[in-house]
């Protein structure tokens, strides 16, 4: 890693990012729900259930490949 990067990512955030976050943690309106309606939008929702199947397939046929892979390599095959 770029050491100027990793000075950066590892500094403590500015006195000036502090303050201004605890002000908008401060002002927030901890009574607004309105986000709440962002969740359960997918529930039921064929097309959703169906992209979500395709991902779990995809996800175990990418990890099966890699642990064959890794076998390969190990001379375990």
């Amino acid at each position: 890693m770029n050491p100027r990067i990793s000075a950066a990512v590892s500094a403590e955030p500015s006195k000036g990012l502090l303050v201004q976050s605890l002000a908008m943690a401060t002002n927030a309106d901890a009574t607004d729900e309105s986000w709440l309606s962002t969740f359960g939008w997918a529930k039921g929702n064929p097309d959703y259930d169906a992209a979500a199947q395709l991902g779990e397939q995809w996800r175990q046929d990418v990890n099966r490949k890699s642990l064959e892979e890794m076998d390969r390599r190990d001379g375990r095959s």
